[in-house]
């Protein structure tokens, strides 16, 4: 049994990532000569937005087109329904003619429709505007747009009341631009705040869930996968228990209780069966200052650069240049130690960064005669916000997994890992502070911990 769909995408185009996420399949979330065919192709009873310029066929028989929500209201059609309101993206809030329809009327409109047909429903909402006005580090229209998202839950709360009682979830997929609140200037009047960037962040979003069915996701830390699951087994009869993943979750607040008694460390350290979490409080985004952390996954071996300095021979990123501008001498005195990777922030990137620019990432290095080529992977990097209070800590937190240091055949309980960083001037490589562990310990030495038994 496929119970009946409906996408309400008010504010995106229909063929836009997070629609077409869920009706579609496809190499790349503009490539819409791929993900339209799937559109029609898909079992969806209403779909709802913007978009009608992206749509490069004819849409087929078994689709009804509507103009106006006035038609969805009146229509006894059996059809699949498509409506689409605006050429591409809606305008923002503001900037729309009166014939535009708001979230809400879509919705509520949509909700109607679909629980006539059928007493079992699938509706996804999205206020995708929201991300657009981020991307574009514009506080009135992330504003106006949040506005108008947070009234269509209300609303939709309200007619939940009156309508045997569906189950909700509010969630987002990622945060945008990493705003933060500076001044709360009063009410009536826009706070003053500060951006990140134009861009995607690592930052947790909030979740939150109505209904009994949803009981299993309240009070604890979930992962996307983990709510796809849950998803799966509201709509099927036959449910699956969820594991919810014990690893640690980065989010740059570091009062985890993974690194309790070094409350007073400049570098928190944790590990589990999944791999090693690094904690550095009070460290923040700067357009000036780098994170350097150089990893040995076989310390006691000497295998592994002694260091960086000029021995990269791809200087064409910006962790390249750093790296190979980098230099430190207490690592190079040390007969055991010998690094395969290095964890880079530069400027204050996290990992989500990447697509643009290489500027956060894990770097493994691979020999190539006296030279060394870089490889990058992505992995969990966060920045917590520095206004958020004393209790949540804030600062920058890593994980990395035991899959990223270690291939099956390499891997074995028992190594040692090493672990040596640094706060360095992006510029120039030079280091501004080397990151001990513990009170008692000296800032220039080498971190280590064993490999426990793991299963990849």
């Amino acid at each position: 049994y496929k119970p009946p769909t409906i996408y309400g995408f008010f504010p995106t185009s229909l063929s836009h990532a997070t629609p077409a996420a869920f009706i579609s399949y496809g190499p790349s979330r503009n490539d819409h000569s791929t993900i339209n065919p799937h559109i029609f192709e898909s079992p969806v009873d209403l779909l709802l937005g913007g978009g009608l310029e992206n749509f490069t066929q004819s849409v087929p028989s078994h689709f009804q087109v509507i103009d106006s929500l006035d038609t969805l209201k009146s229509l006894k059609s059996e059809k699949q329904i498509i409506g689409t309101f605006a050429p591409d993206h809606f305008p923002y809030v503001g900037e729309r003619s009166d014939d535009v329809p708001s979230l809400s009327s879509m919705a509520l409109g949509a909700l109607d429709f679909l629980t006539a047909r059928s007493n079992k429903v699938f509706l996804v909402i999205e206020g995708g505007r929201i991300d657009h006005g981020a991307h574009q580090n514009d506080l009135p229209k992330v504003v106006g747009e949040t506005i108008e998202f947070d009234q269509c839950i209300e609303d939709v709360i309200e007619w939940n009341k009156n309508n045997n009682g569906l189950e909700l979830l509010v969630t987002a997929d990622h945060e945008t631009g990493g705003l933060s609140i500076d001044k709360n200037n009063g009410k009536g009047t826009l706070p003053t705040v500060s951006w990140r960037w134009k861009n995607h962040t690592n930052q947790n979003v909030p979740l939150f869930a109505w209904g009994a069915k949803n009981n299993a996701l309240r009070k604890r830390l979930v992962h996307h996968v983990e709510i796809n699951q849950h998803l799966k087994n509201l709509i099927s009869s036959e449910s699956k228990d969820i594991t919810f993943h014990s690893t640690m979750i980065p989010d740059g607040y570091l009062n985890d209780s993974i690194y309790n008694n070094q409350k007073n460390s400049r570098l928190l350290l944790a590990h589990n069966s999944q791999g090693i979490g690094i904690g550095l409080p009070r460290v923040h985004p700067t357009e000036k200052e780098s994170i350097i952390i150089l990893v040995d996954r076989d310390y006691g071996t000497g295998k592994g650069l002694k260091a960086t300095h000029k021995k990269l021979s791809d200087r064409f990123g910006v962790e390249d240049r750093l790296l190979t501008r980098f230099k430190t001498i207490d690592l190079q005195k040390d007969s055991d130690w010998g690094a395969e990777f290095a964890i880079v922030s530069v400027d204050g990137a996290d990992s989500s960064f990447n697509y643009q620019v290489k500027g956060a990432s894990l770097l493994g290095f691979t020999q190539k005669s006296h030279f060394t080529k870089l490889t990058h992977q992505n992995i969990a990097i966060n920045y917590g916000q520095r206004n958020k209070g004393r209790a949540l800590n804030p600062g920058m937190e890593i994980f990395i997994s035991w899959k990223n240091l270690y291939p099956n055949s390499y891997l074995s309980k028992g190594k040692t890992v090493g672990l040596a960083a640094y706060r360095v001037k992006s510029s120039t490589g030079t280091i501004i502070e080397t990151f001990g562990v513990g009170q008692t310990q000296s800032p220039s030495k080498i971190w280590k911990i064993k490999v426990p038994a793991v299963t990849l």
